[in-house]
């Protein structure tokens, strides 16, 4: 039980960092191209 959890919190780990280099890429597109990546949240 405790191997699975440390195999739980290091993929939680890796998914974290995975995550936080996504939303740093996106960022960075957006300000370089300056155009607009993330979906606009509104319902039409």
């Amino acid at each position: 039980l405790r191997a699975e959890n440390r195999k739980l919190q290091r993929a939680l780990q890796e998914e974290s960092l995975r995550h936080e280099a996504c939303e740093e890429l996106i960022n960075l597109a957006e300000s370089t191209y300056h155009i607009k990546v993330r979906k606009n949240s509104d319902a039409k």
